[in-house]
């Protein structure tokens, strides 16, 4: 059977620029492993801090996780911030989570000072769960809401 595989909209219809594989040493203040969006923004302010930096990407620029996303900005976190609170402390949970809110803020940022055209809009999210075996109810979950 053939696998089917799916292309992103942005990935379609944008020219991404090749960039040559490293063929030399460099000397470099940072070195970034990662040219997603997280390595892209890391690479931006360090580079505006007068730092030289080098971002390594195995294939093409936000072209792996980044680019396979709904480009939906999140301060979600893999863990439940109850099992953060519980694993780590509440003041740990509360900073991973104040994280994620000034790496979104820092992107809006970035995005105004560089009159980036890329529709930015802060817009809400909602986290899904499955209700199977959790003992919640559709009506539980909509009190909740």
């Amino acid at each position: 059977m053939d696998q089917i595989t799916t292309k992103p909209y942005w990935m379609r219809s944008s020219d991404v620029p090749d960039f040559p594989a490293l063929d030399r040493d460099l000397s470099v203040d940072v070195a970034i492993v990662g040219g997603g969006v997280v390595g892209i923004s890391t690479a931006y302010l360090l580079k505006a801090a007068g730092l030289t930096v080098a971002v390594l990407e195995r294939e093409q620029y936000a072209m792996r996780d980044s680019g396979h996303t709904t480009a939906h900005l999140t301060m979600v976190t893999d863990e439940l911030l109850s099992d953060l609170v519980k694993n780590f402390g509440r003041d740990t949970a509360t900073a991973v989570w104040d994280a994620g809110r000034m790496a979104i803020d820092r992107i809006e940022a970035t995005i105004a000072a560089e009159r980036i055209d890329c529709d930015f809009q802060r817009v809400p999210g909602f986290l899904h769960t499955a209700l199977s075996g959790t003992g919640l109810s559709k009506d539980a979950l909509r009190e909740q809401a």
